[in-house]
């Protein structure tokens, strides 16, 4: 997995997005990937809830994209500066699990502009 900024705001300053890829292991048994996120405070033990998933983009060649919008994230507001948590989920055809990833911690920091 990889993410192209790993600093973004909230509001009007830049960057205000990151782009995940990920790469399966095995593109032929892989139909789909859903990425989780969850907010946690940076210095507390304080989380939001996961979301409920959004399915990321295929390459047909066993990547799969994402673009985190810091504006679109929920719980954004909750804490001045916070950890953005990520875990993805691979699906097969019959959108059965075939496997997930451990939950990706301290990869994104979020921040309000100021």
């Amino acid at each position: 997995m990889s993410v192209s900024e790993n600093k973004i705001y909230w509001g009007v300053c830049q960057p205000n997005k990151t782009k995940i890829i990920v790469q399966v292991e095995d593109p032929k048994e892989v139909f789909s990937v859903i990425i989780f996120v969850q907010v946690k405070a940076l210095k507390k033990d304080d989380y939001t809830p996961w979301t409920t998933g959004d399915a990321m983009s295929s390459h047909r060649d066993g990547t799969f994209s994402y673009v985190l919008s810091a504006n679109h994230i929920y719980g954004r507001n909750h804490y001045q500066k916070s950890w953005v948590f990520l875990q993805m989920v691979a699906t097969n055809k019959k959108g059965q699990e075939v496997g997930r990833t451990l939950v990706f911690r301290d990869l994104i920091a979020l921040s309000p502009c100021m």
